[in-house]
């Protein structure tokens, strides 16, 4: 990331990015990372490397598609070598009535924020949208929409270890600050499709488990089992209203 502009840069990046790499360097000249992520060898690897020669030299002979076709044949590949499934690669994202949508801007307890990325979750009895949204000064945050009901959370450090997800029972509670939380639900979803930016790499996943914490009031707040350690993200249930949204989908007999 750089700091050319306030919206380019966070001091306070989401914890769950597992990797920062300043555009910057804090001590003065230029930045210098080193950093390994995998052995390039590895079929993964290599396959998207050979799926991108076949992408270019597709379009250079200005054959029609050669995008599509190369993934296609790209994912094709991956499902004969094991490393990639059909429904998740090839799929395009489900349709959604939701009105939100990517670059909609909306207000928050009277800061402004775009929405610039998506998950879309799917369990037994439905799916939901998560909607990841960053504020004017950087603020990395989740807008949760799901049956007309909306919800703003952030990151939230639990101050001490959360237990694992089989010790997480309905009706228990939690203390997080000065609210206690009691355990409404315990969710297994999956990934059913992402876009736009997301402030942690993303791939398939498959029975992720999430906690959701209820309260008397509007306070609400869901643990996440989904990648390692459990992570917190506390907010509070909003009404539509509430948020001004603008830069939103129409349909057909919305006046």
């Amino acid at each position: 990331m750089n700091r050319a502009h306030t919206t380019h840069f966070s001091m306070f990046p989401d914890p769950a990015i597992k990797r920062i790499l300043r555009g910057w360097n804090p001590e003065g000249g230029a930045a210098k990372h080193d950093v390994t992520l995998g052995d390039v060898r590895q079929a993964p690897t290599v396959l998207a490397g050979l799926g991108f020669l076949l992408i270019v030299a597709l379009a250079a002979r200005r054959i029609t598609g050669a995008v599509l076709i190369g993934v296609l044949m790209v994912t094709a590949a991956g499902m004969v070598l094991g490393i990639s499934q059909a429904p998740f690669a090839l799929f395009s994202l489900p349709p959604d009535p939701s009105p939100i949508c990517l670059m909609t801007e909306g207000v928050y307890r009277g800061k402004g924020f775009q929405v610039l990325g998506r998950i879309v979750y799917e369990w037994e009895n439905g799916g939901w949208n998560e909607w990841h949204i960053v504020f004017s000064d950087g603020t990395s945050g989740w807008l949760s929409d799901a049956q007309l009901q909306y919800a703003i959370s952030f990151w939230t450090d639990p101050g001490y270890v959360l237990p694992p997800s089989q010790e997480v029972t309905r009706g228990g509670g939690f203390t997080f600050g000065t609210v206690s939380y009691e355990v409404a639900t315990i969710t297994v979803a999956s990934y059913k499709g992402v876009e736009g930016e997301l402030p942690f790499p993303f791939y398939g996943k498959k029975d992720m488990y999430f906690a959701d914490l209820r309260t008397a009031t509007r306070a609400f707040g869901t643990i996440d089992y989904s990648d390692g350690a459990p992570m917190l993200y506390l907010g509070e249930w909003v009404e539509y209203e509430e948020l001004q949204l603008k830069n939103i989908r129409q349909f057909e007999g919305w006046v």
